[in-house]
This record gives C-alpha cells, structure tokens and sequence, in this order.
C-alpha cells in the first residue's frame, strides 16, 4: 500500500472473515504494526470482521490498548442491533451502549442508544395489564401493577414503556386480528426488550395457526385459559428481563386478508382441491401451523364414496376428495400430534373400522411434494357432493324398504270373541 497508494490522512477500510485473526499471539503483533503504521500516516482503519463469534468479540476486548473502538452489528427481530463495547475518539470515551435501527419510509433510522446497565433502571418490572386478564386475584403489594379497563387505554400507556410487561386479554378468534396488530404496532415501536403477554380468558378458543400469528407479531408470550394464579406469577418472573429475537413478518395487512377470508367446508372435485391446496401452500407467508394433508386407504369392500358418506366437515377450510381410490383429507390448523383425536370428531362411525392404512403429510416441503404427485395422477370428474347425498338417499331408501315403520294393529274380533264367552 505504501508504493502503490502512498496514503496520507485516509479511512482505510477492510473487510475480512473473523477467522483469519483467530490466532492470538499473532493477533497481538499485527493490530500493533497496524497501529504504528496508521499513526506514522495520519490514517483511520476500520476492520469489518464477517461472521464474528461471541468468542472472537472477547478475543478482541483484550486488545483495548491498540483498538480504539469494539462494535457489533446483529439482527433482532425487524431491526438492526449496533453494540458498542467501547468507543474512544476526541470527543471522548462512549461506554457499553445498544443503538437500534430501523428502516421506514425516510431509509435507515435510530430508534434510541441505550446504555447496557440502564436496562436495570427502566420499567422492567412494571405490569401493564387488561383488568380481564387478572384471573380474579389481586395484584401483590410488591409489584407495580396499573390496570385498564380497555384494550384502547392499556396500549396508548405502552406506547410510552420500554421494557414493561403487558398483559392483553383475549376472548376468542374475533379479538386476533386487532390484538395482532396491537402487537405489530407496539413490538416496531418499542424494541425488542418490552414483554408482550397474550392470555387467553374463559370461553378464548384459538387454533394453532392464531397462536403462531401472534407470536409472528411480536407476543413474547401466550398464556392458556384456566392457569393458576401461582403459575401466572411465575411466568411473568421468568420473563422480566427477556428479549424479543423472533422475526416479524412482512405484512401484517396481507396475513390477515388471508387468513379470515372465506374458505371451502365441503367436498371437493380432486382438481379443485389441489387448487385449493396450491393456494394455500403459496401464501403462507413462512407462518407454521397451515394444516395437514391425510391420505386414507379404505378397508376391502368399502369404497371411497362410501367413507366421505361417514364424513363430517365442521371446521371452515377443512376439506376432502378422492384420487385413485384414496381419500384424501386437508384439516386446517392441525398437527400429527392431534391426528388421531380429529379424525375421530370427523368420522360418523369409528374410523378404524372403515380405514386401514393413514399416511400423514405435514409441512409445506412434504405437502408441496404430494400435490405434485397428485397432479400427475389421472383425476374423476366426479362431483363427490352430490355422489355421497346419492348414496344417503339410496341408503334412507333401502332402509324404509326393508324395514318399513311398525303400525300396530288391534285385535278387535279376538277381543269381541273373548267377551262373548
């Protein structure tokens, strides 16, 4: 650089892998040859080390004599985190601090620098809480609890916290939208250290999808119904001084025009089921819990037709068809782990007695694989509605045919005969 560049007064900056300053003793010796070469030139560098360790950074601290400054760059959530270690220049010495970024409209903008040992004088253990969220006990003496009476009050009050805990009260599956942006709103706002806690009351019965919709939001935590005051308290105490570090998603307007909008409950042509399936594989926007796809093998003798007859869809996006001799069942919002249990709320009758072989696609890899699989195979123009109620009508036919309703009749010669003698 000296023959070639001849630098004078310059920022010189050099980006180069963590690991090829691993070596300490060498380590030692390079920042000090650097250090009397930058200062016989008048010049600044400034490494940028990639894909730095936790144990590199402490490697690095050690050499405070010939650094001036130590800092890291790492993502939470949707922003940027920049740790300072320590910063010396001629305006002074700047202590450990977290500066974080976010990016809007106007570009790349700085929330607030905030001192690592502030955190313990911050809001950290005040409670924000929905009075409906309290589960009939009475705050402790020791803890600053403020309760509201409205979701409106109790999030324009944390919209001024910084590491609080707040509690929000959730009633059912028509409160998820506006707490998911509750949750959205406050978690972009208000950084990674403010605890959002998302219990559910007496009657709430979420599925899965909206549990992970609102943890994708930023809730720290989700509270099921019926929970133990003792436990409560506990769960609050584990995460006082907790960070966020999940990822938010996208766009929350977006996730939510999908999720509530009108889905299929019926039996569907196999084509428009895979049609229904490739849509929802498309816009999931990286959210877990979508569903599982069933392929059920019926029993010797019963046919296909006849299974979706002992089939009852009850849930809005769950939905079925049959594809070379198979059923094949999409059940919203559930897991492998609850197979069993829905398919015995599905079936009429015990399904083990009509279905001798299950098999099981869940997630979006292994069900995107099937789909494919099933469009190559040859597909029945059968509308399966309108074959199953066929099948009812010929059943409820049969029935009355063979077994015709018991009119009883009365003996009135025997009865007349009887008198006589």
């Amino acid at each position: 650089m000296d023959r070639a560049v001849r630098p004078r007064r310059r920022l010189i900056i050099l980006v180069l892998p963590a690991e090829s300053l691993t070596e300490q003793h060498k380590l030692e010796s390079l920042l000090w040859g650097w250090r009397l070469w930058l200062r016989d030139n008048g010049c600044v560098l400034l490494i940028a080390a990639v894909q730095a360790s936790s144990a590199f950074m402490a490697r690095m601290a050690v050499s405070n004599d010939d650094l001036s400054g130590l800092a890291e760059w790492h993502q939470v959530a949707d922003c940027l985190h920049h740790d300072v270690r320590y910063w010396r220049s001629s305006a002074g010495v700047v202590q450990a601090c977290t500066t974080h970024l976010y990016s809007d409209e106007s570009g790349l903008c700085a929330r607030e620098s905030l001192a690592v040992d502030d955190l313990l004088s911050w809001d950290v253990d005040q409670m924000l809480l929905d009075r409906r969220a309290l589960l009939q006990m009475a705050p402790p003496p020791d803890v600053d609890w403020v309760l509201f009476e409205d979701t409106k009050s109790l999030v324009a009050r944390a919209e001024t916290a910084r590491a609080a805990t707040v509690v929000f009260a959730c009633q059912g599956r028509q409160d998820v939208p506006q707490l998911a942006r509750h949750l959205y709103s406050l978690r972009r706002q208000r950084g990674s250290h403010l605890k959002l806690v998302i219990c559910e009351i007496s009657g709430a019965n979420l599925r899965n999808y909206d549990l992970n919709l609102l943890l994708s939001c930023g809730a720290t935590l989700l509270l099921p119904r019926h929970l133990l005051p003792m436990h409560f308290l506990h769960f609050m105490e584990l995460i006082k001084c907790a960070e966020h570090t999940r990822a938010l998603i996208a766009n929350l307007d977006e996730v939510l025009a999908w999720q509530w909008q009108e889905r299929p409950q019926v039996l569907l042509r196999a084509d428009q089921f895979l049609d229904y399936l490739e849509s929802l594989l498309t816009q999931t926007w990286g959210l877990p819990g979508l569903g599982v796809l069933v392929a059920l093998q019926p029993v010797p003798g019963i046919g296909p037709a006849q299974v979706l007859t002992q089939l009852k869809l009850s849930r809005a996006g769950d939905a079925a068809t049959v594809l070379e001799g198979q059923v094949y069942l999409f059940l919203t919002d559930n897991t492998p782990e609850m197979l069993q249990q829905t398919l015995a709320a599905v079936f009429s009758l015990d399904y083990q007695t009509i279905i001798t072989e299950i098999q099981v696609y869940a997630g979006d890899e292994r069900m995107n694989l099937q789909v494919q699989r099933m469009r190559q195979q040859p597909h029945q123009d059968i509308d399966w509605q309108a074959e199953c109620a066929r099948l009812e009508g010929r059943a409820i036919q049969a029935d009355q045919h063979v077994n015709p309703p018991y009119q009883p009749v009365l003996l009135q010669h025997r009865t007349s005969a009887l008198e006589s003698v």
